[in-house]
């Protein structure tokens, strides 16, 4: 997670996923802001949702899970069982109401 915190303690960013570009341009945007208030512009907030891509190489992750030991083998084997758990229902609610 990746949080961008104002002064006065409010979530000006928030990333589920630590990723420097994202970050980067997220820190521009609020510098940018920053400016353009300084310049006499009123501006308001709002809320936004941004889709981010990240790289993925399941292989390397895999590695990872190995050097982590077996409890980290069994922990991500058990999430990713409850996902399909999860994408399964979803998929069923969502043929039920059509």
């Amino acid at each position: 997670m990746t949080y961008l915190v104002g002064r006065d303690g409010r979530v000006l960013f928030r990333s589920d996923w630590t990723d420097p570009p994202t970050v980067e341009a997220a820190m521009r945007y609020l510098l940018d802001a920053r400016a353009r208030r300084r310049d006499g512009l009123r501006l308001s907030p709002f809320f936004a949702e941004f889709l981010g891509y990240r790289w993925s190489d399941p292989a390397a992750f895999e590695r990872g899970l190995a050097v982590a030991g077996p409890q980290a083998i069994a922990d991500f084997a058990r999430a990713q069982d409850e996902w399909m758990r999860e994408r399964r229902a979803q998929e069923k609610r969502v043929a039920t109401e059509e």
